[in-house]
Protein backbone atom coordinates (compact mmCIF):
# COMPACT_ATOMS: atom_id res chain seq x y z
CA UNK A 1 0.00 0.00 0.00
CA UNK A 2 1.33 2.85 -1.20
CA UNK A 3 2.41 5.97 1.74
CA UNK A 4 0.11 8.73 -0.34
CA UNK A 5 -3.09 6.88 0.15
CA UNK A 6 -5.49 6.13 2.71
CA UNK A 7 -7.40 3.12 2.90
CA UNK A 8 -10.67 1.76 4.54
CA UNK A 9 -12.77 -1.48 4.19
CA UNK A 10 -16.25 -1.39 4.40
CA UNK A 11 -19.35 -3.66 4.16
CA UNK A 12 -21.42 -3.28 1.29
CA UNK A 13 -24.82 -5.29 0.85
CA UNK A 14 -24.94 -7.81 -1.67
CA UNK A 15 -28.37 -8.99 -2.65
CA UNK A 16 -29.70 -5.40 -2.62
CA UNK A 17 -28.16 -2.85 -5.44
CA UNK A 18 -30.34 -0.18 -4.17
CA UNK A 19 -28.29 -0.10 -0.37
CA UNK A 20 -25.44 -1.28 -2.35
CA UNK A 21 -25.20 1.94 -4.36
CA UNK A 22 -26.22 4.04 -1.47
CA UNK A 23 -23.32 2.79 0.50
CA UNK A 24 -21.10 3.01 -2.26
CA UNK A 25 -22.41 7.11 -3.04
CA UNK A 26 -22.00 8.22 0.28
CA UNK A 27 -18.32 6.67 0.45
CA UNK A 28 -17.76 8.72 -3.09
CA UNK A 29 -18.96 11.53 -2.01
CA UNK A 30 -16.36 11.84 0.82
CA UNK A 31 -13.61 11.41 -1.86
CA UNK A 32 -13.07 7.30 -1.31
CA UNK A 33 -13.01 5.45 -4.58
CA UNK A 34 -13.55 1.56 -4.91
CA UNK A 35 -10.04 -0.54 -5.04
CA UNK A 36 -11.24 -4.14 -4.71
CA UNK A 37 -14.40 -6.00 -3.46
CA UNK A 38 -14.12 -9.53 -1.43
CA UNK A 39 -16.83 -11.81 -0.63
CA UNK A 40 -17.55 -10.98 2.80
CA UNK A 41 -17.91 -13.66 6.09
CA UNK A 42 -19.20 -16.84 5.79
CA UNK A 43 -23.15 -16.67 5.90
CA UNK A 44 -22.82 -12.77 5.88
CA UNK A 45 -25.10 -11.00 2.46
CA UNK A 46 -22.28 -8.69 2.58
CA UNK A 47 -19.36 -7.76 0.42
CA UNK A 48 -16.31 -6.19 1.62
CA UNK A 49 -15.55 -3.42 -0.47
CA UNK A 50 -11.80 -1.82 -0.20
CA UNK A 51 -11.87 2.42 -0.64
CA UNK A 52 -8.93 4.68 -1.17
CA UNK A 53 -8.38 8.29 -0.97
CA UNK A 54 -5.66 10.67 -1.16
CA UNK A 55 -4.46 11.69 1.97
CA UNK A 56 -4.47 15.50 1.63
CA UNK A 57 -8.34 15.30 0.56
CA UNK A 58 -9.86 16.75 3.44
CA UNK A 59 -7.21 19.57 3.39
CA UNK A 60 -7.78 20.05 0.04
CA UNK A 61 -11.71 20.87 0.32
CA UNK A 62 -11.52 22.72 3.76
CA UNK A 63 -8.81 24.67 1.62
CA UNK A 64 -11.39 25.14 -1.50
CA UNK A 65 -14.31 25.89 1.00
CA UNK A 66 -12.17 28.54 2.74
CA UNK A 67 -11.05 30.18 -0.45
CA UNK A 68 -14.88 29.99 -1.67
CA UNK A 69 -15.98 31.99 1.77
CA UNK A 70 -12.97 34.79 1.32
CA UNK A 71 -14.19 35.34 -2.15
CA UNK A 72 -18.05 36.18 -1.75
CA UNK A 73 -18.84 39.62 -1.31
CA UNK A 74 -20.20 41.43 2.15
CA UNK A 75 -23.58 41.81 0.27
CA UNK A 76 -23.56 37.69 -0.55
CA UNK A 77 -22.72 36.87 3.49
CA UNK A 78 -25.39 39.46 4.33
CA UNK A 79 -27.34 37.99 2.06
CA UNK A 80 -26.74 34.66 4.12
CA UNK A 81 -27.47 35.69 7.54
CA UNK A 82 -30.75 37.63 6.56
CA UNK A 83 -32.04 33.74 5.28
CA UNK A 84 -30.19 32.13 8.37
CA UNK A 85 -32.11 34.83 10.40
CA UNK A 86 -35.58 33.84 8.72
CA UNK A 87 -35.18 30.57 8.80
CA UNK A 88 -34.71 31.09 12.74
CA UNK A 89 -37.52 32.52 13.03
CA UNK A 90 -39.72 30.55 10.96
CA UNK A 91 -38.88 27.49 13.25
CA UNK A 92 -38.96 29.49 16.59
CA UNK A 93 -42.74 30.48 15.52
CA UNK A 94 -43.53 26.88 14.48
CA UNK A 95 -42.12 25.22 17.65
CA UNK A 96 -44.52 28.41 19.35
CA UNK A 97 -47.23 27.29 17.44
CA UNK A 98 -46.96 23.32 17.68
CA UNK A 99 -46.26 23.64 21.51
Amino acid sequence: MDEQWDYRVVKAPMNNPRGRQRTLNREARDGWEVVETTRGPLLRASDQVTLRRRKGYKAEQRAAAAARQAAKTPEERRREWVIAGVVAVAALVFILVVL
